[in-house]
C-alpha cells in the first residue's frame, strides 16, 4: 500500500483518536484531586448537599403518617454535630435571637429567668427592678398560658417561648400563671422593656486595700463594664489589690477575656493562643491598656469556670502573676465560630483550641459523651468538692 493510500485512512481515524483521548483524559481528570485556592463552600457541597433534602422530601410525600419537616431536619442537623463534640451545635431561628441578646447584653422583654421542667414552664427568678416583678410574677411561679395561648404540657422549644416573651420596648404581654396549689390561673399584662444582661453582678471593698469583683459571663459589653467597677474601686477607695470571682462562669467572647486580662500585664505578654487543623496559630497579646496599677490578683474558680474564665486564670498561673483559688474548674478548651444558615438559624462550630501561655490544651476528654456531660455529679460522688485530698491531680 502506497502512502498516499495511507493517508487518507490516518486522516479519517485522526479525530476519533483525538475524541477518544480527550474522553479518558476529562475522565481520569474527574478522578484526580482538585485543590481550589478561591475555596467555595457551596461548589464542595453542592453535589451532595442535596441527599438529606431529597430524603425529606420522600417523607413528607409518602410516609405514612403526617410529619413536622421542619422538625426532623432540625434533629438531622443535631445529630450529625452530636458527632462532632460537645460544643459545635445547632441554633434553631427560634433561639438564635435570644443567644445573640444575651452575648450581646441586652434585649427587650419581660425579664424573667425560667427553667422548663416536665413540659411546664417554671419561673426561676423575675429579674431585680424588670417588667415581671413590677407586674407581681415570684419565683416558682407556673406559666401556663402566653396572651391566652396555652403552652403548658406541649413540649414547646425554649426558642419559641423567648419568641413570645420577648418583643418591642412598651408592647405588652398577657401572662397567664399557677401559683402554688392554686387551682385557677392569675393572669399578669407585662409591659415589656429593655433588660440589660449584666455580667458585672458585684464589686465592692473587702477591706481598705482589696477589692472584689465577680463576673457571671463575657458578653459584649464584659470588659466595660469591667472597668466601670474597677475605677471607682481603684480611683475613690484606694483599691491595691483584686479578688477576680469567676465561680460558675461558663465563659462568652475569648476579646472580652483578653482585654480584662491586659489590665493585669504588661503590653505583648502572651495570654493565649489558638491552632486548629484548617488555619494557622492565633496569638492573643496584652494590649499596653492597662489604666491602673493592680499589685496582686486572685482568681476564683470552680466546677462552672469554663472557657474564657480559664483563659484568664490559665495566663495568671503561667506567668505567676498572681493566685488561682478554689476547685478544679470545667475543662473546656475549644474554640467555636458561629456561621449562619439560610433557615435563619446559626452552626456553632468547634474550629480549633486554646492553649495557655505554657502550652496546655485544658479541654478534658469528651470521647465517652455522657459521662463529658456528667462531670460535675462525678465530681460530688467522688468527694473532691469537699475534701481536696480527693481532688485528681494531673
Amino acid at each position: 500500500m502506497t502512502d498516499n493510500e495511507q493517508r487518507p485512512k490516518i486522516q479519517t481515524r485522526l479525530p476519533l483518536i483525538l475524541a477518544a483521548t480527550l474522553a479518558v483524559g476529562m475522565f481520569i481528570g474527574q478522578k484526580l484531586p482538585h485543590y481550589d485556592r478561591n475555596f467555595s463552600l457551596e461548589s464542595r457541597t453542592s453535589a451532595k448537599a442535596g441527599t438529606l433534602d431529597e430524603i425529606l422530601r420522600y417523607v413528607e410525600a409518602k410516609y405514612v403518617d403526617s410529619v413536622d419537616i421542619e422538625s426532623l431536619r432540625a434533629t438531622a442537623i443535631e445529630h450529625l454535630l452530636d458527632g462532632l463534640d460537645p460544643h459545635s451545635i445547632y441554633i434553631s431561628p427560634d433561639e438564635l435571637r435570644a443567644v445573640e441578646d444575651d452575648m450581646n447584653g441586652e434585649f427587650e422583654g419581660v425579664g424573667i429567668e425560667f427553667i422548663i421542667l416536665d413540659d411546664t414552664i417554671q419561673v426561676v427568678a423575675p429579674l431585680s427592678g424588670g417588667p415581671s416583678e413590677m407586674a407581681g410574677i415570684l419565683a416558682g411561679d407556673k406559666i401556663v398560658s402566653i396572651n391566652d395561648t396555652i403552652i403548658a404540657g406541649i413540649k414547646i422549644e425554649t426558642g419559641k417561648i423567648y419568641n413570645k416573651l420577648r418583643g418591642p420596648k412598651g408592647s405588652k404581654v398577657k401572662v397567664g400563671i399557677r401559683r402554688g396549689q392554686e387551682t385557677t390561673l392569675r393572669y399578669f399584662e407585662v409591659s415589656r422593656d429593655v433588660i440589660p444582661v449584666k455580667s458585672v453582678d458585684a464589686a465592692y471593698m473587702l477591706d481598705e486595700r482589696i477589692g472584689y469583683i465577680r463576673v457571671a459571663h463575657f458578653n459584649g459589653k464584659t470588659y466595660q463594664e469591667f472597668m466601670q467597677n474597677l475605677t471607682p474601686l481603684v480611683e475613690e477607695k484606694g483599691m491595691k489589690s483584686l479578688v477576680l470571682d469567676l465561680r460558675g462562669n461558663p465563659g462568652g467572647y475569648l476579646e472580652e477575656a483578653t482585654e480584662m486580662l491586659s489590665q493585669f500585664f504588661p503590653e505583648g505578654k502572651l495570654l493565649v493562643y489558638t491552632k486548629g487543623r484548617a488555619g494557622l496559630r492565633k496569638d492573643y497579646k496584652s494590649n499596653g491598656r492597662a489604666r491602673f496599677d493592680i499589685q496582686n490578683v486572685a482568681v476564683l474558680i470552680d466546677e462552672g469556670s469554663a472557657s474564657a474564665s480559664e483563659i484568664v486564670a490559665g495566663a495568671v498561673q503561667d506567668w505567676d502573676r498572681g493566685w488561682v483559688v478554689g476547685r478544679r474548674s470545667f475543662g473546656k478548651g475549644l474554640v467555636q465560630e458561629q456561621y449562619p444558615l439560610s433557615n435563619g438559624g446559626a452552626m456553632r462550630l468547634t474550629v480549633s483550641r486554646y492553649f495557655t501561655p505554657s502550652g496546655r490544651c485544658i479541654q478534658r476528654d469528651y470521647k465517652q459523651g455522657q459521662d463529658y456531660d456528667n462531670e460535675a455529679e462525678r465530681r460530688l460522688k467522688n468527694g473532691e468538692l469537699s475534701n481536696e485530698a480527693k481532688i485528681k491531680q494531673a
